[in-house]
């Protein structure tokens, strides 16, 4: 019995590497046909190619180019969560038209400008960190639980979005874009009653600490004055008191120091708390990339020169067919 199977094994395998060297002798054929096809009718395709970049050029010159416009914005207040919301409210508007919202950031109601709006964070790991510096411990128990894709190089951001200060708001519109549609918009996120309270809170408590740091280096500069003129006093034999008097002047210098720079913060802090979403950069609109379907000259040729390659070969493959169809049968 294993005698009569021995032959049969090998014919099998036999017929296998035949039906293998067959398909790919056909598939070198049927390579070198259409190199042939492309030598002989070359006119063809050049003419298709030359044609189609200029037809493209003057097609794409005709066309009105969109805009857009990527500003850097600061989120004060903990209200990144209140942004991305309101953007994300503000994209369904757009895409149903909303007249109270286009009125709202004068937009034009028979052909509004604009085409879509997103917010997306600006990473700063010194955000997150600062966040959880009382309690580092928070911090690693939080990114232990987070589940991170290793294909995923936005899954950090996308965990701690909200957490940033700073974000990028990006803006699209058709040809006639404008700055202050961007002015618009800025104000119709920061019309928010909550906001605006939060926003007042917020600010006078930043103005009691820069008033109660103030007051402490006036404290600390009475204090210095009379540790000066009490050194002064001193007689040359009293050495072990003017050393402690000066480390308590260092001391009170490098509280100052601190302080004060506090204070500068403090300052910096109130200068940028004027709304709750605040432009950091320049409300330019520029124009925007085309897509590859909007870059005429390239998509005109390689859709006539596809199309061109594709009817030829439905050609062959009609010819070739009804060969065998009018074949004699054997």
């Amino acid at each position: 019995m294993s005698n009569n199977q021995h032959p049969s094994d090998e014919i099998d395998l036999g017929y296998l590497f035949n039906a293998v060297g067959k398909s790919y002798r056909n598939t070198v054929r049927l390579g070198f046909s259409a190199l042939d096809f492309l030598l002989k009718y070359w006119y063809i395709a050049l003419i298709l190619i030359v044609g189609g970049a200029v037809g493209g050029y003057f097609w794409q010159q005709s066309e009105a180019r969109g805009k857009t416009a990527k500003v850097l914005v600061r989120v004060n207040f903990d209200g990144a969560g209140y942004l991305y919301q309101t953007v994300e409210l503000m994209q369904k508007k757009i895409d149903q038209s909303d007249k109270a919202f286009m009125e709202a950031v004068g937009l034009d109601m028979e052909d509004p400008e604009l085409v879509s709006i997103a917010v997306t964070p600006v990473v700063r790991m010194q955000d997150i960190v600062s966040r959880f510096e009382d309690s580092n411990r928070s911090l690693e128990s939080v990114l232990k639980n987070v589940e991170f894709e290793e294909d995923d190089e936005f899954a950090l951001y996308k965990t701690f979005d909200t957490d940033y200060r700073y974000h990028n708001l990006e803006v699209g519109f058709k040809a006639h874009g404008k700055e202050q549609i961007i002015s618009a918009l800025l104000a119709y996120i920061n019309n928010n009653p909550a906001i605006e309270q939060m926003r007042e809170m917020s600010v006078n408590n930043l103005q009691d600490q820069l008033r109660s740091k103030q007051q402490t280096v006036m404290q600390i500069d009475t204090l210095i004055k009379e540790l000066r003129d009490a050194t002064k006093k001193q007689t040359s034999g009293s050495g072990t008191l003017i050393v402690e008097k000066d480390d308590d002047f260092d001391q009170l210098i490098r509280s100052k120091v601190e302080i004060q720079n506090e204070i500068k913060l403090l300052r910096e802090e109130l200068i940028l708390t004027e709304q709750t979403v605040v432009p950091m950069s320049n409300l330019a609109v520029y124009p925007a990339d085309r897509s590859f379907v909007e870059r005429r000259m390239i998509m005109l040729p390689v859709v006539l020169f596809g199309g061109f390659c594709l009817l030829a070969f439905f050609r062959f493959m009609y010819v070739r067919l009804r060969r065998i169809a009018d074949a004699p049968e054997q």
